[in-house]
């Protein structure tokens, strides 16, 4: 997506970006390259690789979790739903409270629970690995 118009703050918040990359050292290319990362993320090569490496890390947590929990367990919709889909908690004990009628305060100790059991069951995994 292209824009055919900016709005004076856009422009204001672009030339700042500009301006603040200067005064950091960047000239020529890296200026451009630096300010691009910042306004665009997903666009620039350091946000491409950022986002592969976010893929990479969610795809290696997702098989962690397939390994630890069978698609019967109720903890494998909240663990990838946080961990996956990065959903917050608060989004993921809203959704856990509409599904099943549940209070807030009881979802949330059902989510932190939830959350709790599959960190220290992933930990020792991914420290093997690393």
């Amino acid at each position: 997506m292209t824009r055919d118009e900016w709005d004076d703050g856009s422009a204001t918040l672009i030339r700042a970006t500009f301006d603040n990359c200067r005064k950091m050292g960047y000239t020529g290319n890296e200026l451009i390259e630096k300010v691009k990362e910042i306004i665009a993320p997903n666009k620039s090569t350091l946000g491409a690789l950022r986002l592969a490496k976010e893929k990479d890390d969610a795809e290696f947590i997702e098989k962690c979790i397939n390994e630890i929990l069978p698609t019967s367990n109720p903890l494998r919709d909240v663990v990838i739903k946080r961990y996956k889909q990065c959903k917050s908690p608060q989004n993921i004990l809203e959704e856990l409270s509409r599904k099943t009628g549940i209070d807030l305060d009881s979802a949330k100790r059902r989510v932190r629970w939830a959350c709790a059991m599959i960190e220290d069951a992933i930990h020792p995994m991914v420290s093997d690995i690393k």
